[in-house]
């Protein structure tokens, strides 16, 4: 027996012996109905983050306006709404807040004017006061003047190093096609300049849209969720991946790349939607995933997935509301209360009164 057949053999006999690696048992999520509270009565499209001095601040959409509402008890109770920003020739929607690592908050939002004479634009303002007062707004992207040729749903992360990115839905460039991409803006200076934008995923015809990034806690990774309609039938949840050393900096990532992923370890039936997806990190590592659903019913509704510290294999759904049958849930969001905690934000209508509501969440391993 030569010594090359030998090592071969030896090799064989130690793989057939490893132990078998077992797959991750991922938690499930029980929703805690005590919980649920009303943020804001006729808001919409709501995001929640903590702020550095411990309280919690709600940014949504009412009356055409970016308001805010904070809590100092955990959300048990809301005060202090203010108006943020409004825009007189149309709505100013969908915020999404980010604090710097220097302190400042930063609002961005979608300008969506009334007529045709104007722009559809996306916006930052900044507050150096934990959102008592706000700067005047800023315009850092522009696209088309109508639906079909607009921009949509920024959401913002800021990276280690300090770099800002804003993700958005784009039309800008498809003014003779019904498609859309996902663009990225950067600053490199806590948002008083800013360049780009840079497509970063496109799937010809179709409609990349509704991106919300995530930084991994392995602190190499960064994720964006999106809702896909050329995967699989109507809008799905997918997730695009980089390295946080190259963060989007080179190819755009196409249908067919190995950036682009299936969220779900189990796909939907293709005629089922689930769009708008939003991503969080728990402190654990396990990832959770929300998505606006009609697998059970005609109406979106919220359902809640965990996936595991990769961002993959999203599973044990599980659905936080119990709404009325034409009731919709939609818009939703992700905040992570604490370790053990995270809270589904919704527009929805509960107890007779339509806004925004929240519910609690506890994680909780699975035996």
């Amino acid at each position: 027996m030569t010594t090359k057949l030998k090592i071969f053999l030896l090799l064989a006999l130690m793989t057939l012996t490893l132990p078998v690696a077992a797959a991750e048992i991922l938690p499930t999520i029980q929703w805690q109905p005590q919980s649920l509270r009303l943020v804001a009565e006729k808001g919409c499209y709501a995001r929640i983050i903590r702020l550095q001095n411990g309280e919690i601040l709600c940014c949504y959409q009412r009356a055409k306006q970016c308001r805010i509402k904070r809590s100092l008890d955990e959300g048990k109770t809301w005060i202090d709404e203010t108006c943020v920003t409004s825009y007189k020739k149309g709505i100013a929607a969908n915020p999404e807040l980010l604090q710097l690592k220097n302190g400042r908050l930063m609002l961005c939002y979608n300008e969506r004017p009334n007529d045709p004479e104007n722009h559809f634009t996306i916006m930052v303002v900044f507050s150096s006061d934990n959102g008592a007062s706000w700067s005047k707004a800023e315009k850092i992207f522009e696209a088309g003047h109508n639906f079909g040729e607009g921009c949509w749903e920024p959401a913002p992360l800021q990276y280690p190093d300090g770099e800002i990115q804003i993700f958005f839905a784009n039309e800008a460039s498809y003014t003779y096609s019904n498609e859309q991409e996902i663009s990225v803006i950067r600053s490199k200076d806590n948002g008083e300049n800013w360049q780009g934008p840079k497509t970063l995923s496109y799937r010809t015809d179709n409609r990349d849209g509704m991106p919300v990034p995530c930084l991994l806690n392995d602190g190499k990774t960064v994720v964006v969720a999106i809702e896909d309609n050329g995967l699989n039938g109507p809008m799905k949840p997918v997730i695009l991946r980089d390295t946080l050393y190259n963060r989007w900096q080179t190819n755009i990532i196409k249908g067919n790349s190995k950036q682009r992923e299936s969220a779900l370890l189990k796909p939907l039936p293709k005629h089922i939607y689930a769009g708008a997806p939003y991503i969080r990190q728990m402190p654990s590592s396990i990832t959770v995933l929300s998505i606006q659903s009609r697998e059970r019913r005609a109406y979106e509704e919220p359902a809640v997935y965990v996936g595991d510290r990769h961002a993959r294999n999203f599973t044990n759904r599980t659905y936080p509301l119990k709404l009325a049958s034409e009731v919709e849930g939609s818009w939703n969001s992700l905040f992570v209360k604490d370790a053990e905690t995270v809270t589904l934000i919704s527009t929805t209508q509960l107890n007779g009164k339509k806004g925004i509501w929240i519910i609690d969440g506890t994680i909780e391993t699975t035996k």
